[in-house]
């Protein structure tokens, strides 16, 4: 279809086609600077996904036992889902330099997103294993094990595919308006600007790809945690029955 689509527009300025975009995708990935770029910028939406991602469990736990802190964070979050993420980024870019703007674009976005999954998370824990912990002052760090860190996984699970989409997209959107050098974002960038189109579908090819691998090691991470937690429950039951036998 994009083969019939290139020949039907016939411009090579307006459309690369396949052809010349796999032979630039190729070119792309002999060069050791790709892979250099390509870490840069991921290295940084990256760190601005875990930041996130380490606000939004401290958050959402704090506004699950507090409906306090809820309150005093809903019109923040409000603004943060409501405003427009080029003005987010022009505003960072008036305060910051560019090199680290994907980092606090890509933190802005995700936060709201795993923040409300996580209280949801969190919000439909069962009562009865609540009532438990408590009745036998179960320590803090056993119900967290046990009880809370398992609920977060499945919500981290839930929203993983959205939030990781949302957090590589805003993040080479920042680098696309700030041009910090050596980025993702200015690839494309120079692409657009001398009307190199065969580059410019190569490198989205690479974001893609990126992006791509990116949720697929989030995901894997969330599986490997959640798969330790089954392994010990079924240790730790089995040396019970065995206790029990003796």
């Amino acid at each position: 279809m994009w083969q019939m689509l290139y020949m039907a527009v016939d411009e090579p300025l307006l459309l690369a086609s396949p052809e010349d975009t796999f032979l630039c995708l190729c070119e792309l990935l002999g060069e050791s600077g790709t892979y250099l770029v390509v870490l840069r910028t991921m290295g940084k939406i990256l760190a601005g996904f875990a930041a996130s991602l380490g606000l939004a469990v401290f958050a959402a736990f704090a506004a699950w036992k507090a409906s306090l802190i809820r309150e005093l964070l809903a019109p923040f979050l409000s603004f943060m889902k409501a405003v427009p993420i080029a003005s987010v980024i022009i505003l960072l870019l008036a305060w910051f330099s560019s090199s680290g703007i994907s980092f606090f674009v890509s933190g802005f976005v995700a936060f709201p997103i795993i923040y409300f999954e996580l209280l949801s998370a969190l919000e439909h824990i069962d009562g009865k294993l609540l009532e438990l912990l408590a009745v036998y002052h179960v320590p803090e760090i056993r119900g967290f094990r046990y009880v809370y860190l398992p609920a977060l996984c499945d919500g981290l699970m839930q929203t993983a595919h959205v939030a990781v989409g949302m957090c590589v997209r805003a993040g080479i959107a920042a680098e696309l308006i700030g041009v910090p050098l050596h980025s993702l974002g200015e690839k494309l960038y120079k692409s657009k600007l001398y009307l190199e189109i065969d580059d410019l579908f190569a490198w989205t090819v690479i974001i893609v790809a990126a992006g791509f691998l990116f949720e697929r090691i989030f995901v894997r991470c969330i599986m490997l945690i959640t798969g330790m937690l089954s392994d010990a429950d079924g240790r730790e039951n089995s040396n019970g029955n065995k206790e029990e036998n003796a």
